[in-house]
C-alpha cells in the first residue's frame, strides 16, 4: 500500500506477542504485546502496562478519536486508558466469553467491547446491536465502526460492525 511505514519491530528481540495495532492522529501508531508493552512509531507514548503484572493478557488497542490517546483492553474486559477519557470496562464482571476487540466511536470518542460470544458492550458510544445469537459455532474476533451516508454522501452517524471468525 501507500501507508507511510514510520517504524517496526523487524529485527528487535521482543518477549511476547503483539497483539493490535492503532493509528495515531498524525502520521504514527502504536503496537501493543499482550503484556500492554506498548511500543510507538511516529506517536506519543502516552503509558503503558509494561512490568505492571496482569491477571489478564491485553488483547487490543484502540485510538482515542480526537487526539493522539489510546485504550488498552485486556481479556476480561477491564480497560486500561492512556491519553484517552476512561468512559467504563467489563472488568470485575463475570463475562461468559473473554473479550476479543474494542473500537472507538469516531463521532463522540466513545468506545465499545466485542466479546467472542458477539455480544457488544458500548460505553459512551450508542449501542446497536450484537450477534450473540448468531455466534454459537464461532468466535468474533474483531470490531470497527462505520458511518451511514445520507443521500448526499454526507456522514449521518456512526455503527459498530463485527467480524465473525467461523470455528472447526
Amino acid at each position: 500500500g501507500d501507508a507511510t511505514v514510520v517504524g517496526s519491530l523487524a529485527g528487535r528481540s521482543i518477549a511476547r506477542p503483539i497483539v493490535g495495532i492503532a493509528a495515531a492522529a498524525e502520521d504514527g501508531y502504536w503496537l501493543t504485546d499482550d503484556r500492554g508493552t506498548v511500543y510507538p512509531f511516529g506517536a506519543p507514548l502516552r503509558g503503558s502496562l509494561a512490568g505492571r503484572g496482569l491477571k489478564h493478557r491485553i488483547v487490543a488497542i484502540a485510538p482515542n478519536a480526537y487526539d493522539s490517546g489510546y485504550r488498552l483492553l485486556a481479556r476480561n474486559g477491564e480497560v486500561f486508558a492512556f491519553g484517552a477519557t476512561f468512559r467504563g470496562s467489563l472488568g470485575g464482571r463475570k463475562l461468559p466469553k473473554p473479550a476479543t476487540a474494542i473500537a472507538t466511536n469516531p463521532r463522540n470518542d466513545g468506545y465499545s467491547i466485542l466479546t467472542q460470544d458477539g455480544a457488544v458492550y458500548s460505553f459512551s458510544a450508542g449501542y446497536y446491536g450484537s450477534a450473540v445469537d448468531t455466534c454459537a459455532r464461532a468466535a468474533a474476533i474483531a470490531l470497527a465502526y462505520t458511518d451511514s451516508l445520507e443521500h448526499d454522501g454526507k456522514p449521518r452517524e456512526s455503527h459498530v460492525r463485527g467480524i465473525v471468525r467461523l470455528l472447526k
